[in-house]
């Protein structure tokens, strides 16, 4: 076969290609349109809009880990009362301000095959729980490795709506610290459509830093506003 004809025969096959997906892609698009001003009209200004397509994926929950799993430890020179203190914060700065946080305020929903956000769903009750201590033996980084695998293995919520959750420690690892101060552990949980590494290192620091730091995560942070 000259490679003349061999060309020509992979031009054909290319422009067949072509022929058949474009209708598909076409035929796609509408129907995602015509889903998205449905939903418009369903819940009007509570509708969040449709997921990215390429977020889509972390929702095929056989083939790929759906969670970001992260592990935060707070330092304190006194005992302190943190499961409060964290379900202020985030009372005041994110469900203060759901406008600013989309993502974090509101819920997943299905429609027509395809994932939504419906803004406003989310409570702060649902996002913020105690981290479970152990009934016998010592709250050390042992038990808190066995908990954080429970903790991945369970699922946020039965409905999938509400796409991430804090576990708070209410007292302090032992034989943890060598210079006398107390150390809560908090478990952290975000779906990959909410946020990734960089964004959740971003809001953490946001939430806890001071003002300066805050100013330094803003352009790290958009992923998780936007």
């Amino acid at each position: 076969t000259s490679p003349q004809l061999n060309l020509l025969k992979t031009l054909f096959i290319n422009i067949v290609g072509w022929i058949v997906l474009l209708p598909v892609v076409a035929i796609f698009a509408v129907y995602r349109k015509i889903v998205d001003i449905k939903l418009r009209m369903i819940h009007g200004e509570l509708y969040g809009g449709l997921f990215n397509l390429n977020d889509t994926i972390f929702f095929w929950t056989d083939v790929t880990s759906i969670y970001l799993t992260t592990v935060l430890y707070i330092k304190s020179k006194r005992e302190i009362d943190l499961l409060s203190n964290v379900q202020n914060v985030i009372r005041k700065q994110i469900f203060g301000n759901p406008d600013a946080y989309p993502k974090l305020t509101g819920t997943k929903c299905s429609f027509g095959g395809y994932a939504y956000w419906k803004k406003y769903g989310c409570q702060p009750d649902s996002v913020v729980q105690s981290l479970k201590l152990p009934k016998n033996g010592k709250f050390n980084e042992e038990y808190l490795k066995k908990a954080t695998a429970e903790i991945i293995e369970t699922k946020i919520d039965n409905n999938d709506a509400v796409l991430w959750n804090f576990y708070i420690s209410e007292k302090p690892l032992e034989d943890f610290s060598s210079d006398g101060s107390f150390c809560y552990p908090i478990v952290a949980r975000f779906h990959h459509s909410i946020a990734d590494g960089t964004s959740l290192v971003a809001l953490f620091i946001r939430l806890f830093g001071d003002s300066t730091a805050q100013n330094y995560t803003e352009e790290l942070f958009k992923k998780l506003i936007k």
